[in-house]
Order: C-alpha cells, then sequence, then structure tokens
C-alpha cells in the first residue's frame, strides 16, 4: 500500500480535522515564507512545487498529483511555494490535528515516515539528474515519470501532458526549446508518438527506459510495460542500445 493510501485510510478511520478545498488554475495553495499551518492532500488535479530565486528564475522541485501529500515537513513556515497548474481539488488538515496524531499513533507516524523517505529519494533521483544526466536522458526521465503517475487503465493510450513545456523545462533544468527538440526527437527515433503537443503514447519501452540512463533499473517500468502488452520481461534485459539511439542520448543540452 502507497503510503498516501495508508495516510487517507486512517484519517478515515479517525476524526480528521479537514476540510475540502479547489483552486484555479495559477492559484497559490501557500507561499514560501508563510506560517505552515496547514497539511494538503491532492485529489485531483496538478500542483507545483517551486523556489524563486532572487532573480526571478524558478527552480520546480516536484510535480505533485492525485494522493501526494504538500507541506508535511514539520517547519514553522513553508519552505517553498505551491501553485495550482489545473483545476485542483484538495484535502486540507489542520497542522496541529496533523501534529497531535503523528504524537498519539505510532502506525500514523511510521505511515509519515515512510513518505518522508519517499520524498527524499525522489529528491536525490532529482539531484543526479540534474547533476548528471544529459538533455535527452532527463526528458526520457519525465516521460516515465508520467507514465508511473497515470492510471494503469490509460497507459495503453495517450496520456495528457498537463504541464506547460516552460514548467517542464523549469522542472529539467533545461530551456524550452531544448524540451520541445528532446520530445520531437524521441517522437522521430519512433520511441513516443506525440501527435499534439499535450499528449503522447510510449512505442518502445525498452529504449525509453535505456534513454532516461536507467538501463540497470529498467525492471521498475515493467508493470507499466506490461500493462500496456507491448513488452515482454526479457525486453528489459539490459543491454547496448543502437548507434542511433545512443548517439541522442549523449548529446548536450542545448
Amino acid at each position: 500500500m502507497r503510503t498516501e493510501e495508508f495516510l487517507t485510510e486512517f484519517c478515515l478511520c479517525e476524526e480528521a480535522d479537514k476540510r475540502e478545498a479547489r483552486y484555479r488554475p495559477h492559484q497559490s495553495l501557500y507561499l514560501e515564507g508563510d506560517p505552515a499551518r496547514l497539511v494538503f492532500q491532492i485529489t485531483a488535479g496538478v500542483v507545483i512545487v517551486f523556489r524563486l530565486l532572487a532573480d526571478g528564475r524558478r527552480q520546480i522541485h516536484r510535480f505533485a498529483t492525485r494522493g501526494d501529500l504538500l507541506a508535511l515537513d514539520f517547519a514553522d513556515l513553508y519552505s517553498h511555494n505551491a501553485e495550482a497548474i489545473t483545476e485542483v481539488s484538495a484535502e486540507v488538515y489542520d497542522r496541529p490535528w496533523f501534529d497531535r496524531t503523528f504524537q498519539d499513533h505510532p502506525d500514523f507516524r511510521r505511515g509519515v515516515f515512510r513518505h518522508l523517505t519517499d520524498t527524499l529519494t525522489a529528491s536525490q533521483e532529482q539531484a543526479v539528474m540534474l547533476g548528471r544526466k544529459s538533455a535527452m536522458e532527463r526528458t526520457a526521465s519525465f516521460i516515465c515519470f508520467l507514465l508511473q503517475k497515470a492510471p494503469a487503465d490509460v497507459r495503453h493510450s495517450y496520456i495528457v501532458i498537463r504541464m506547460s513545456r516552460y514548467d517542464i523545462a523549469d522542472y529539467l533544468g533545461l530551456t524550452f526549446e531544448t524540451v520541445s527538440r528532446m520530445l520531437h526527437r524521441l517522437k522521430k527515433l519512433g520511441v513516443i508518438d506525440l501527435p499534439k503537443p499535450d499528449r503522447f503514447k510510449v512505442l518502445n519501452w525498452p529504449v525509453l527506459a535505456q534513454l532516461a540512463g536507467e538501463a540497470e533499473t529498467a525492471g521498475r517500468y515493467l508493470p507499466c510495460a506490461m500493462a500496456l502488452k507491448r513488452v515482454e520481461p526479457a525486453a528489459f534485459t539490459a543491454g547496448p542500445l543502437p548507434a542511433e539511439f545512443s548517439q541522442q542520448r549523449s548529446q548536450p543540452y542545448s
């Protein structure tokens, strides 16, 4: 069971101090530096979590979607900004209730620690992506991320990209132009189909996993691939990429 699912079930069993909230696109859930009085669980839509640099540049840390928790770091002030990029629904918990429940219920506390561990792991993976991966590897990793987040019953079809190219660029540490170019290279190579800028379908799972720079851990994408009924387990055996793919993988950022 995912951490978020465990916390949801726990809150259903307990008398949680929560309310439903809705947010319009570009509306803030909270701002960096504000008192951290609330914890959020997204029930629908997409939220960006980001920080702004002094010169106005933006670094997006994560895209939060259905089931994800926000502001679960126990700080007195919010350490980042959270903004809806689609219509968003969320369950909002008062921090005093959350803190009391954390102290009084060991099972809840373990669930929170699992969530914090998952968040730390994701942050470490993003640091590796930004520090070591090429533009193609970053873009392929992002496509894998979108497939993992998509409901299993739609992975065989076209997946809607709800983020703008600028959002994706700020998340991957690339430019708008580079993101667009990498996506069209993936399409030209036959790895994905991209009939419109806001939707795609994966056509070649093993190559996508290797282009993401994760050939040694490609098996973690196997459930998605098998759901698409396009890949057999043996296809995820790590091996060298064909020349036309390996050249693309090593391309510089621009």
